[in-house]
């Protein structure tokens, strides 16, 4: 066997293998282990709890069972409570879960100021049996502006778009530096014929307008959205308001111009049938 062919058989294989991984990752993060070696203990289930819309109110609820007998606990045994602390670790709550009629439930409404601020927080659960035993469950979460934090998928689309307006923004350059922008002249500088590519220069002029201001407004959202310090995404978020308020003019100037020109072209193409010729500014010569 060739060694390209043996090259790609092994990049292949790789492949596989690396995706197979990633597969049995996910498959255990998804799950919640009970350890039924220990004697005594209690476990906490809590929902995710990774990331919080800013100023945004919330119910949670968990529920408490026994880690040697795996059953939920008795609510008016236990007390559940949640500490929340800011990024330096200060403490900015620490509570009491209300118990429910339901075994092993508990609830509490947390309001929306505790989540004034972008950036991450670290929580903890806890519940105690009367001071004989006890669980504890922490973890951070982040504060974002839209409750959810950048994931595999969600990023990938973001970088797509991103590069796609990239990658819009030199063709579009590219393409008005190469169509022309006057009529068809010969080599002493007299029109000769119309060159209805200068319409398209003008059209694609004010498509890099839109695409500029769409790079701007999509990725000032992604900023503000996910990042931590979101003040760089405001900044391109108000450029691109600004470039939206400018927008109806430009189209006006924009479909002005073009009218403009197509009207003064078919003038030229008369006088041209006529036998009247121009020079290089376009006037007539006697």
């Amino acid at each position: 066997m060739k060694p390209k062919y043996i090259l790609y058989l092994s990049m292949i294989f790789l492949f596989i293998g690396i995706t197979q991984v990633a597969t049995a990752q996910q498959g255990q993060g998804g799950s919640t282990q009970i350890n039924l070696n220990q004697n005594q203990g209690l476990q906490i289930f809590y929902p995710d709890f990774s990331a919080v819309k800013k100023d945004s109110s919330f119910e949670l609820h968990i529920h408490a069972t026994n880690l040697s007998t795996g059953l939920y606990v008795n609510t008016t045994q236990v007390s559940c409570g949640i500490e929340l602390f800011n990024i330096t670790g200060g403490n900015i709550l620490d509570t009491q879960l209300t118990p429910t009629n339901d075994d092993g439930e508990f609830f509490l409404f947390i309001n929306g100021a505790n989540f004034s601020e972008l950036g991450f927080m670290a929580w903890k659960l806890y519940c105690e049996e009367a001071g004989i035993v006890g669980g504890t469950a922490s973890g951070r979460l982040q504060v974002t502006a839209t409750g959810e934090t950048l994931n595999g998928s969600i990023t990938s689309l973001n970088i797509f778009f991103i590069l796609l307006f990239l990658l819009l923004i030199p063709l579009q350059l590219y393409g008005t530096k190469q169509l022309p922008k006057q009529n068809n002249r010969d080599e002493e500088g007299r029109i000769i014929s119309i060159n209805h590519l200068k319409y398209l220069r003008i059209l694609i002029y004010g498509s890099l307008y839109f695409t500029i201001y769409g790079f701007l407004f999509y990725s000032g959202s992604v900023m503000e959205a996910y990042l931590i310090n979101g003040g760089f995404g405001s900044l391109l978020i108000g450029l691109s308001s600004i470039m939206g308020y400018m927008s109806i003019p430009l189209i006006i100037i924009t479909m002005f111009r073009l009218i403009e020109n197509i009207v003064h072209d078919r003038e030229i193409k008369r006088l041209l049938q006529r036998g009247i010729e121009f020079g290089e500014d376009g006037e007539k010569l006697l």
